[in-house]
């Protein structure tokens, strides 16, 4: 297991065990114009 932060801020976790990488990003909101 690693983790770390690419360029744009999203988290990565790598997960070597079921031999994916995992992108974590905030929940994209939208406003009301």
């Amino acid at each position: 297991m690693g983790v770390a932060i690419d360029r744009r801020g999203a988290l990565l976790v790598a997960d070597d065990v079921g031999n994916k990488i995992w992108r974590v990003v905030p929940a994209q909101t939208q406003s009301a114009l």
